[in-house]
């Protein structure tokens, strides 16, 4: 609502558009709006109100209708500045090079930090200057000295995980291995690795990928985003060979995602299995905390410790026995030994 100083008027606009959102004003109680009051509403007249309308355009030979101006139709935004029925007009679409070549290049920035992390975690050397601490060090201890050492401790935890070794192989075929009606690859459009000591990562030639993307849009498109035929939507629960039929048939970008989710999901598939990193080493607040290998491990380990603990016992109170009966034959063995030198002093002096 808002107030006209020229026509001393106020005038009330709905901030929905179309037909059906228009403004009605009732009286609740008196007679305040309408006939024979000091206040009345022009509403509906020529200069002095509307109702709302809605949109009808002609799209292809579709009949549209939409209650506002600005409006989205199969990746197309459209925005009506005039009312002109019966008026064709031609709308023309430019490909957006740099656009796409943004996401593209956002993709491999995102597979290479990956690549990074996992290697680095592969590579990492173990710091033999930081044992784990036992409780009698931890209670020594400051709460944030304890974190620095255990993230030393840690260090090294993961080189040369054969599992590890198994994701980044995992990635590299999936990156590899053609898309089939796809008539390209990465390194078709200047996506590769430049040598064996980027450790799989990716570079990609500017030039080469633009040209790509300005001579077949919807190829590259395919090659990153093509769906599976047969099993578009992934599955944890797929049987084996409806996991390699739909891996086969999709885009890059949907391998890579399928394969992360093999090894990270926590909804189990058909053999009542979760992500491999879950299965092997669990995660806070899901049952593989407690369940994973990792896991029972280390609970076989904790119970080898107490039985190992059990016997350590036993074996000490073994030899503190076998200790008290030795000092007790000992100490007889001690009083014997001076009876019999008082035995025979007393003989000599007889």
């Amino acid at each position: 609502m808002y107030y006209d100083t020229v026509t001393d008027k106020f005038t009330l606009v709905s901030k929905q558009t179309g037909a059906g959102t228009n403004i009605k004003i009732t009286n609740v109680l008196g007679n305040f709006f309408g006939e024979n009051s000091v206040t009345q509403i022009n509403h509906n007249k020529e200069g002095f109100g509307s109702d709302g309308l809605d949109a009808l355009v002609n799209i292809d030979g579709q009949d549209l209708v939409r209650s506002s101006n600005t409006f989205t139709e199969a990746g197309v935004t459209y925005e009506l500045l005039n009312a002109l029925p019966g008026e064709e007009i031609t709308v023309g679409l430019t490909l957006d090079v740099d656009g796409i070549y943004e996401s593209i290049s956002n993709f491999v920035k995102s597979y290479n930090e990956l690549i990074d992390k996992i290697y680095g975690k592969f590579n990492e050397k173990y710091n033999r200057d930081y044992p784990p601490l036992t409780d009698e060090q931890k209670e020594a201890m400051k709460d944030d000295e304890i974190k620095k050492w255990e993230e030393q401790a840690k260090k090294g935890m993961l080189s040369n995980d054969p599992m590890l070794d198994k994701i980044i192989t995992s990635l590299r075929m999936a990156l590899v291995e053609e898309v089939p009606g796809v008539n390209m690859s990465l390194y078709s459009i200047g996506i590769k690795s430049e040598s064996y000591r980027d450790r799989g990562k990716l570079t990609i030639d500017e030039t080469k990928l633009k040209k790509a993307i300005q001579d077949d849009p919807e190829g590259v498109m395919n090659l990153f985003s093509k769906r599976s035929e047969d099993y578009p939507i992934f599955e944890r629960k797929a049987s084996y060979e409806e996991v390699q039929t739909r891996r086969k048939q999709e885009g890059l970008a949907h391998r890579i995602h399928d394969i992360i989710q093999d090894y990270t999901s926590i909804i189990m598939n058909s053999h009542g299995q979760k992500g491999y990193l879950l299965e092997r080493a669990g995660i806070a607040g899901d049952i593989t905390d407690r369940t994973s290998a990792l896991s029972r491990e280390l609970e076989d380990n904790k119970k080898a410790i107490e039985q190992l603990t059990i016997r350590l016992y036993e074996k000490e109170e073994y030899y503190y026995r076998q200790f008290s009966a030795m000092e007790k034959a000992l100490s007889q063995l001690y009083s014997q030994s001076a009876w019999l030198n008082s035995m025979l002093s007393g003989s000599n002096n007889f």
